[in-house]
């Protein structure tokens, strides 16, 4: 591709809530987010209809990558549930995940091998959580925005290094006051940290941005 940097910006954790949702879709249809993963055991088919629609519209029409973000149970067998779950989102969505990734749970390497080796049985993408997996995925480690200063972003927007795929983890919504999350607050701003982002892109012809449809 030349002297291009490739980037996935992922929004992490759609179908947590409907106030997150909203956030989400509202980056992917302004062309600032260029991904999503769905967290399938918190969707509510009836609740998020609308929502749901709107997604599946975005990725035929914008081409936004859809991901399942496997929740993992540490008290139960792990292959297990990730086939529910892949199962689970086949029956929402109506199509494949783009790609998989991991919910918390980014540095518990047992769930990091147990779904690369999902992944690459399926010959399906897979996030870089750290450790290299025998598909297809970004070529560095994911890069978590969240808590970040809009000087260490571009610090690392500014390290992209020419014909490689990079992915950075971000988790846009807008504020739900019934929620537990421990990122409720933090979604908002990172919200302007991603329309930040868009603005410093647009100087930067050689970062392109992807999905994982692209890779």
């Amino acid at each position: 591709m030349g002297n291009v940097a490739r980037l996935i910006i992922n929004a992490d954790d759609f179908g947590y809530s409907k106030f997150f949702n909203q956030g989400i879709l509202e980056m992917m249809d302004a062309g600032i987010v260029t991904s999503t993963t769905a967290l399938v055991n918190h969707i509510s088919i009836s609740e998020q209809a609308e929502q749901l629609r709107k997604l599946a519209e975005l990725r035929n029409w914008k081409g936004v990558s859809v991901g399942l973000h496997f929740e993992a149970d540490n008290s139960k067998s792990i292959g297990p549930q990730m086939v529910e779950q892949h199962a689970k989102f086949r029956q929402i969505f109506g199509f494949e995940p783009s790609h998989f990734d991991i919910h918390k749970q980014i540095t518990n390497t047992e769930i990091i091998n147990a779904l690369n080796s999902y992944a690459e049985q399926l010959h399906m993408p897979v996030r870089n959580h750290g450790i290299r997996a025998k598909t297809r995925q970004p070529d560095d480690q994911v890069f978590f925005s969240t808590f970040k200063r809009i000087d260490e972003i571009r610090d690392y927007l500014d390290k992209l290094e020419y014909d490689k795929t990079y992915e950075m983890l971000t988790h846009p919504g807008r504020y739900d006051p019934k929620s537990e999350s421990s990122l409720n607050q933090e979604r908002e701003e990172d919200m302007r940290n991603l329309a930040w982002i868009d603005e410093y892109l647009k100087t930067r012809k050689d970062i392109q941005k992807i999905s994982y449809f692209n890779i």
